[in-house]
């Protein structure tokens, strides 16, 4: 296993802009992003071989004052995808992600409120496993934010989880529109953002990228463009120093796990963030997708799907991207993935 090291709030980050009022309403009447129907749909081609290309994963994007952004898969993706493909041609014991077991919910599920101090209050409606988070401004959650997008047709959301100083990390189809060819013309995030309220502050992106074979793979069924739905988003501000953020991590063999998934599903009147656990078993994780049934609805997208370890060690190992009647679905972190990830936070360092 690879990881990035999460980090508490230094204390010293930048406040984040307060959004007037006619900013929180639109953000309340914000619809959620969807990924397209061939990646909902088509479950054949998600659980097929691939053949993974280097030139899949370089960076497009766009900057916030417009301009296209590209630039080449990062070193060693050559490398990373053949070790991929050798796995996979490996007995089944040893392929990625193929390991025996299941797992509980005994331990693995991250506190919230009351339950960091032992109580048993939740705010559960029905079957619904998920839990409203309370505060939302302290670590980790305030690591997690709601994503406001604007296109040309209005605006959306999504969620983003925050992964070193200045990147957060969410999925490819909050930032670019599979359907219509348009990019997110403005991203802001809004951390912690709790009903009408922004604790933290609002933060405008410098930059958002995706993998090129997001893009590359067209909407038809059958495309792998869903292999490729992670985003990242730039910040030319610390907005981590005053967050936190999470560790990312890759585990070519990894075990069976609770996923957690912090989130700000369109579902919950007041737009509040939420927490949905649910375990992973051994059946559920693929060579580049995990499947699991926590709870989620539209607006979750982009949210990461994360082992939480201790209250010092928490790995996202997926992003949540969609899901169908009997299950949802987050792209796995791999190795190239991972590469990729890294390649971006250490450009911006």
């Amino acid at each position: 296993m690879v990881k990035l090291r999460g980090k508490p709030p230094t204390g010293s980050g930048p406040a984040g802009k307060a959004p007037d009022a006619d900013r929180v309403s639109r953000l309340l009447a914000a619809p959620f992003r969807s990924a397209p129907d061939s990646v909902t749909n088509d479950r054949a081609s998600r659980s097929g071989p691939r053949k993974l290309r280097a030139a899949d994963f370089g960076f497009i994007g766009r900057s916030a004052d417009g301009k296209d952004i590209s630039a080449p898969p990062p070193e060693g993706t050559d490398r990373l995808i053949a070790e991929d493909a050798e796995r996979q041609n490996q007995p089944s014991g040893k392929k990625m992600g193929n390991r025996a077991g299941s797992h509980t919910l005994e331990g693995g599920v991250e506190p919230v409120g009351d339950e960091q101090k032992g109580g048993k209050d939740r705010k559960v409606i029905g079957a619904d496993d998920r839990i409203m988070i309370e505060p939302t401004s302290q670590y980790p959650f305030s690591s997690v934010g709601y994503l406001e997008l604007k296109y040309s047709s209005g605006y959306s959301r999504c969620t983003g989880t925050v992964i070193s100083r200045n990147i957060v990390i969410t999925a490819a189809h909050c930032l670019f529109d599979l359907e219509t060819g348009e990019w997110a013309q403005s991203v802001a995030f809004l951390p912690g953002m709790n009903g009408k309220s922004a604790p933290l502050g609002m933060f405008e992106a410098e930059n958002w990228v995706i993998q090129k074979g997001y893009v590359d793979s067209g909407a038809a069924i059958g495309g792998d463009q869903h292999i490729h739905d992670i985003g990242i988003v730039e910040f030319n501000t610390d907005v981590g120093n005053t967050t936190g953020w999470l560790a990312v991590g890759t585990n070519p063999s990894l075990p069976p796990f609770v996923a957690n998934i912090v989130q700000y599903p369109a579902d919950k009147e007041g737009y509040f963030m939420w927490r949905s656990a649910c375990p992973v078993n051994a059946e559920n994780i693929t060579d580049y997708f995990l499947t699991y049934e926590c709870d989620t609805y539209g607006g979750s997208s982009g949210s990461s799907v994360y082992d939480y370890i201790d209250k010092d060690n928490r790995i996202i190992y997926a992003i949540h991207t969609t899901g169908t009647p009997s299950m949802n679905i987050g792209v796995r972190i791999t190795d190239v993935h991972f590469n990729w990830i890294v390649s971006k936070i250490n450009a911006k360092q």
